[in-house]
């Protein structure tokens, strides 16, 4: 299924993401209800990053430096919300359970 919006018609909130320490940030995913945001990047890290409620910016919850030695090219969140997947540049594919990340 396939959806058109009307751009004039499209609001955007945004908000500002700071502390990727100047590194190019490939892919981001929002979690299923929009609550939580994750990075990836050439740093070879994964971040998480929570909304601060009343607040127009994200801060960073949880970094994952640990899981590939090259850049990280896509993370992506699961439809329910309790798993996050990376994919790097090292041909490695990392699943996390929500249960193990301290977010």
């Amino acid at each position: 299924m396939s959806y058109i919006r009307e751009l004039s018609t499209l609001q955007v909130n945004s908000s500002v993401v700071e502390g990727t320490a100047g590194s190019r940030v490939w892919a981001v995913s929002w979690n299923h209800n929009g609550s939580l945001l994750a990075s990836c990047g050439d740093d070879k890290t994964v971040r998480i990053w929570k909304r601060i409620a009343g607040r127009p910016y994200l801060e960073c919850s949880t970094t994952i430096d640990d899981s590939h030695s090259r850049a990280v090219r896509c993370v992506q969140f699961s439809h329910c919300g309790r798993y996050l997947a990376s994919a790097s540049f090292d041909a490695s594919v990392v699943i996390y359970s929500r249960d193990e990340l301290v977010i």
